[in-house]
């Protein structure tokens, strides 16, 4: 348990924490001015713009996740439910501020409870309180050496990036720093793990079972994916225990099978949910045929993380030596993580999530043994090594926002136009925009666009391209008005970005009804195509 020092230090760093992380984040409404405005975001923009959005949708009423991304039928799902629902705290006028401002509370509320978390999981392995916080504060904050290599040998990393910079996944400074979703879902897994292992030594009572189920059900809210990884962490472990630990027979292995399934049957009906949703619905299946987040070659996980398994391997063997069933837990963690990074799977990348803590844990706990050996400097020298990526990823992040440009920023003229369409139309209507203008317009007016994101926006290999052609000008009538009536589109906007694409207006801006004019930006209106 946390006694109260320990929940005074938690408190008294996880504030200084959120406070850093808040800075580029002030940096940028700083920076912004008459011409640009900050749109809230100073990493992944594509898909913290998709964030606001989705809070968007709660606002004006919605309860299913409908995708403003594509303007094909949606039956809905219940899916990103937190972002929709806390969008419903927002109301007119200046709503995407109000927004902005709510998913930072979001943040700070995530980043607090995933710190609190990680604190009581490093408290079932590590004894001494000096160590459980080093440990929680290079989980929260340390990162690998994937930079080293990178910078090393560049012709080795050609067109990718190290883990630290991008993934989530891999290690905890990015969620802290931008994706409370996630860094939720991950403080719901950790408190499941410490409700689960609290009592795992009683072969009578389940409730520690249920208590940890209870915690991955809520975080099938914020990212199921989270508790298929658990299940595949709870399975090894289970295996471990097994071969490990052999008992006499199957009548000593009960109770502690039992534990297991119910721990793994209460948040099951996310699994079964998103499965049959994912198998059914028209859309979701274009989704998931999009999203693809596979893992990198070998040799990234080998640069990111080898220096660190390395300086496991004392805790490792210990675990072993000593038959410490409890620690096996993280053992399990790791040969989960080795066994599925590569896994046939759309999302293969998922697989990995949270394996970092173990890492740490293994490491700072041999730390601990051997503190007082002479070698316990390699211990400490690796540690400090993990503090190196965090301060590359904010050098990054601050230089990104200093330099005011899009997409972090927003030219002020196209928020204005924005604006208006907001006033002009109903949720829900369908406006043609460039992929580009497509991503950040749902962040600020409740429409559906053809294409702006990555993943959501469903057959965009296909459709991305007639977007291109009828910016283009080059199409004749015919075929832009079959475009337009396919995908039902009620409004056209024409800003700089459509016109890098062609010269449409030019040919075709008179055959409809210009609504809004402001500087390079307008609006038309689609409507009565066969009469004219």
């Amino acid at each position: 348990m946390i006694d109260k020092e320990d929940r005074r230090w938690l408190f008294v760093t996880t504030l200084i924490f959120l406070v850093i992380t808040s800075l580029p984040y002030l940096l940028g409404y700083y920076r912004q001015g008459a011409d640009w405005r900050f749109t809230g975001f100073i990493l992944g923009v594509e898909d913290g713009n998709s964030y606001i959005a989705k809070m968007l949708s709660g606002t004006y009423g919605s309860w299913l996740f409908r995708s403003p991304y594509t303007a094909i039928p949606q039956q809905g799902t219940f899916a990103f439910f937190p972002y929709i629902l806390i969008g419903k705290l927002a109301s007119n006028p200046e709503v995407h501020d109000q927004l902005v401002v709510i998913y930072q509370i979001f943040r700070w509320l995530s980043g607090g409870l995933l710190a609190f978390a990680v604190l009581q999981f490093s408290n079932l392995f590590i004894y001494e309180r000096k160590f459980r916080r080093i440990a929680t504060v290079l989980i929260l904050l340390g990162g690998g050496i994937g930079w080293l290599g990178w910078l090393a040998f560049p012709s080795n990393w050609t067109g990718r990036l190290p883990l630290e910079v991008y993934s989530p996944e891999a290690f905890g400074f990015l969620s802290l720093l931008g994706l409370p979703h996630l860094a939720m879902a991950r403080a719901l897994l950790l408190l499941g793990f410490v409700a689960f292992l609290k009592e795992a030594e009683g072969k009578n009572s389940f409730r520690s079972a249920i208590n940890g189920g209870v915690f991955w059900l809520a975080a099938g809210f914020f990212q199921p994916l989270t508790i298929v990884v658990g299940y595949g962490i709870l399975g090894f472990y289970f295996l471990l225990q097994v071969f490990l630990y052999p008992l006499k027979g199957w009548r000593e292995r009960l109770p502690l099978f039992k534990k297991f399934v119910i721990m793994a049957l209460i948040p099951s009906p996310w699994v079964f949910y998103n499965y049959i949703s994912f198998a059914s619905d028209p859309y979701l299946k274009i989704w998931y045929a999009q999203n693809i987040i596979s893992s990198p070659p070998l040799q990234d996980y080998v640069w990111s993380y080898g220096l660190f398994f390395i300086a496991a391997i004392p805790a490792i063997i210990r675990i072993f030596m000593e038959k410490k069933r409890v620690d096996m837990l993280l053992v399990a963690w790791l040969v989960c993580a080795a066994s599925l990074a590569y896994f046939p799977y759309n999302l293969q990348r998922r697989f990995i999530e949270g394996v970092w803590i173990a890492l740490i844990i293994l490491v700072v706990s041999g730390y601990e043994y051997f503190a007082k050996e002479k070698f316990a400097f390699i211990f400490r020298t690796v540690l400090t090594i993990s503090t190196i990526a965090p301060i590359l990823v904010m050098m990054i992040v601050f230089q990104g926002t200093w330099l005011v440009s899009v997409p972090i920023y927003r030219p002020t003229a196209e928020i204005a136009m924005f604006e208006v369409v907001n006033k002009v139309t109903k949720p829900g209507d369908v406006a043609l925009a460039s992929y580009e203008t497509g991503n950040v317009f749902p962040a600020w007016a409740p429409v559906h666009v053809l294409a702006g994101h990555g993943p959501e926006s469903a057959y965009l290999i296909d459709i991305r391209p007639e977007i291109s052609a009828f910016f283009s000008g080059a199409k004749d009538m015919e075929w832009q008005k079959e475009m337009l009536s396919r995908f039902a589109v009620q409004y056209i906007i024409s800003g700089p970005p459509e016109r890098a694409l062609g010269n449409w207006e030019a040919v075709y801006g008179s055959k409809f009804i210009l609504i809004y004019q402001q500087q390079e930006y307008k609006i038309y209106k689609v409507e009565d195509l066969d009469g004219k």
